[in-house]
């Protein structure tokens, strides 16, 4: 995966800002001394100039990490671990280092890895387990890598670094790290704050190996768990483990390695899996809590995702609540309580990809500026759910790109044939979503618009030109709303679609969501540097995400309209939570925004097959796989096809 702002890792970890916020993190914990002896008190005393003193040091190429001091610690299981404390002054730019790199790595990493990772606990790796117990892979291989951290061995860590970072000026430092505390080219130092994450960046091309031929991994650290759906299945995937820990310089502890079968106690991360049950593990010293089995995820894991699909997931930091502001903190985003001037939030740089504000919250010109700089869109909501504007980067140089969009928009026939392909995909969509809403309700008025919408699909083959087409579009729309105003309670006052202003909360919820999908489907977009503005369905022109417009057409019935009508249904919206304001518009209360943004962040987590192939995805991996075909369409590499289930 591909980020534009990689190559200034290096200057991001060394800046004062930086420096400045490792020095309180590591100040923060009370840490005793490294191997020069220097406490944290006497580094207090002269923190300030101390910084800058480093600062200059690793800038000039001068800097060299002090001696660790070595500890024995001894284990809970038996015998002892050997603790290598750096300096605090090392320590201070190990955690700057962590704190840049861990949301940029921590993108690479698969979904099966749970250890030191942000968001991430043993309660979600134990829920995986057991979400994977019930969907049959009812084998495990319970494994453990032997002496893991002191094993590694530095030269294809420090190649996986380079690579993925792309940055050698910090390879280099963390090889001056290495060379100091390990001796013979091996060894990740336990007690090095960057330790962790570049642990799991070694661990992550074995994952990348592993999950293959029926074969499920859930790790954590260096203790990870095989899951597989029969005995031979299970033998043939350890097999497969140990000969790429071979491969990667490991080795497979054989003591704390076993194929079981689920009924037989699995342990793993201090539980064990009993029949029906998930408990505590008595043997890792934690209290005998017995406890219902934990039920699966909302939504299932996402795995085995279609070729070229590198990083279907996309991070919004949404920012909707009155007084709510952001600010830029070196290279964080930051945000703050204008009133009490708290600090609510913290994100640092790579962990975003986009930043939406709310009308009741603001952003300051520094984070607008970094935002820029981070080549991250800013999207500006209204208080009824619309779009009031967007901030994105400028389109990437890609003028091949850009002139075959170009030459789509340009040849008639060619964007004929897109615009067929872009309103048949919204109209087999939306009655699909009429027929799913409908399934267990038997209106009448709806299964007339499924059959009135079968005859205008069938028609559409026919019509000669994009007018005809957009013509053909609205009359679905017409049957499409009225149908939807047969599946919604009368109390929410839907007579049909309007957006300027929106009058009922049903037509605000599809505002908001429709905002939200656009700004997924742009950032997407600028992802794999298409000109946002060259579209078919849609005007082509400057300052409007037109060809978000055209793409999300496929996407809006079963993403929007048809998720806005089931959060209405479940009760998780309702009319109360929509107000009438002074100017008479009515606008989504704080509860309703944040019950629409996890409800679409909710839907669209979502496992689901990939037509194209038919592997295992989820609506975002889906929608990237779109723009993608998009782009090769542009390129004449493949035929575009928009998504639908119909059968």
């Amino acid at each position: 995966m591909s980020n534009p702002h990689l190559n200034s890792v290096f200057d991001q970890i060394i800046g004062f800002p930086m420096l400045w916020a490792g020095w309180q993190k590591v100040k923060s914990r009370h840490g005793g001394p490294g191997g020069d002896g220097v406490t944290i008190d006497a580094f207090d005393a002269i923190a300030e100039p101390r910084l800058q003193a480093l600062h200059a040091a690793l800038a000039s190429g001068g800097y060299w990490p002090a001696p660790a001091r070595v500890i024995e610690a001894k284990k809970p299981s038996g015998g002892t671990r050997t603790l290598r404390i750096p300096a605090i002054v090392d320590r201070v730019v190990q955690t700057a280092a962590a704190l840049v790199l861990t949301p940029i790595l921590d993108r690479e990493f698969e979904d099966a890895s749970f250890g030191y990772r942000p968001g991430r606990s043993v309660g979600q790796a134990v829920a995986r387990v057991a979400y994977l117990r019930n969907a049959g892979y009812v084998w495990t291989v319970d494994g453990d890598i032997r002496a893991f951290f002191d094993e590694v061995p530095h030269a294809p860590l420090l190649d996986r670094v380079d690579r993925v970072l792309g940055c050698a000026r910090t390879a280099d430092l963390v090889e001056r790290w290495l060379q100091v505390y390990c001796d013979g080219g091996r060894g990740l130092p336990q007690g090095m704050p960057l330790s962790p994450v570049l642990s799991n960046l070694y661990l992550d091309s074995i994952d990348e190996k592993i999950e293959k031929g029926g074969v499920r991994l859930v790790r954590f650290a260096d203790d990870f768990l095989l899951l597989c759906r029969s005995e031979a299945v299970a033998e043939g995937a350890l097999a497969r483990m140990t000969g790429i820990l071979r491969e990667a310089g490991l080795k497979i502890h054989p003591e704390k390695t076993a194929i079981r079968r689920f009924e037989d106690a699995t342990r793993f991360l201090g539980h064990m899996f009993v029949r029906g049950l998930v408990m505590e593990d008595p043997e890792d010293g934690a209290e005998h809590a017995r406890t219902a089995l934990p039920p699966p995820p909302p939504e299932p894991p996402v795995e085995d995702l279609p070729e070229g699909v590198h990083s279907p997931r996309l991070r919004w930091v949404y920012v909707h609540e009155p007084g709510r502001v952001v600010t830029a903190r070196g290279n964080a985003f930051v945000v703050l309580d204008a009133v009490g001037g708290d600090e609510v939030a913290l994100v640092h740089p790579g962990w975003a990809d986009g930043i939406e504000i709310g009308p009741a919250a603001a952003i300051d010109d520094d984070a607008l500026r970094l935002a820029l700089a981070m080549r991250l869109p800013v999207v500006f909501v209204a208080g009824d759910g619309s779009l009031a504007g967007t901030l994105d980067p400028a389109p990437a140089d890609r003028a091949d790109l850009h002139l075959a969009q170009a030459r789509l928009v340009l040849d008639p026939a060619a964007r004929t044939d897109m615009v067929r392909r872009l309103v048949r995909g919204r109209m087999v969509n939306q009655r699909q979503t009429l027929k799913r809403l409908n399934a267990k309700r038997d209106i009448m008025a709806v299964d007339d618009a499924v059959k009135d919408m079968r005859g205008l699909i069938a028609r559409l083959p026919v019509q000669g030109d994009v007018d005809a087409l957009r013509g053909m579009e609205g009359r679905g729309a017409a049957v499409y709303w009225t149908a939807l105003q047969a599946l919604l309670d009368p109390v929410l006052g839907f007579k049909g679609r309007e957006r300027r202003p929106p009058p009922d909360p049903y037509n605000v919820a599809v505002s908001y969501m429709s905002t939200r999908l656009a700004g997924d489907m742009q950032a997407l977009i600028l992802r794999q540097g298409l000109h946002p503005g060259f579209a078919c369905l849609h005007a082509s022109q400057d300052g409007r995400p037109n060809l978000a417009l055209d793409l999300m057409e496929e996407f809006r019935a079963p993403l929007v309209e048809g998720a806005a009508v089931t959060l209405f249904r479940q009760g998780r919206l309702k009319a109360g939570m929509f107000v009438q304001e002074g100017d008479g518009r009515l606008k989504a209360s704080s509860v309703a925004i944040k019950a629409m943004i996890t409800g679409y962040e909710s839907r669209l987590r979502t496992s689901l097959d990939n037509p194209a192939d038919g592997k295992k995805t989820n609506w975002r991996g889906l929608m990237e796989a779109q723009v993608i075909a998009y782009r090769r369409h542009c390129h004449g590499e493949g035929i575009f096809e928009c998504y639908n289930r119909e059968t």
